[in-house]
Order: C-alpha cells, then structure tokens, then sequence
C-alpha cells in the first residue's frame, strides 16, 4: 500500500539497524483527524517494543538450538543429559 512505509527511529547508543526500525502508516483523512501525532508516536513506540521482543525470542531460540546440538555431539553423563532435559 502507498500509505505503509518504513522508518528509522532516534537510535541510543549500541542500537543496530533493527533496533531501531519501524513501520510507519501515513494517514488519511478521516483517520487523520481522529488520530493524532502523540497517539501515532506511542503507536510506534509499542511496536518498536514489541517488534524488539520478537527479535529476541528468535535470538534465544537459535541459541537454544544451538546449545542443544552441542550437548549432543559431546559426550554428556546421564546426569547432566536429564539436567539440560535433553532425554
């Protein structure tokens, strides 16, 4: 759509690129009218957040894959394979 477009937050110090990236909505009347700038920025804020959640769950994911594959490959005790649930 013309009226979906991307944008680059103000970035804090040791943000990378997807840290900072949002989707930004151009508004049209009649929503323009009932939606305002302050509504819009708290609006980009609270995707920022959670577009930032959803970034990092997929990071702990791949690490916890990760670990997993390596405990297999090495040799575990039967201790530690039922103390990282892996049987």
């Amino acid at each position: 759509s013309a009226r979906l477009d991307t944008r680059l937050m103000e970035p804090s110090p040791g943000d990378l690129g997807w840290d900072i990236f949002c989707l930004d909505y151009k508004l049209t009347t009649p929503l323009s009218v009932i939606i305002s700038g302050e509504i819009l920025d708290a609006y980009l804020r609270l995707w920022n957040a959670i577009w930032k959640a959803a970034r990092m769950e997929w990071i702990l994911e791949k690490t916890w894959m990760a670990q997993q594959a390596a405990c297999k490959r090495t040799s575990t005790t039967a201790i530690e394979k039922r103390l990282l649930h892996l049987t």
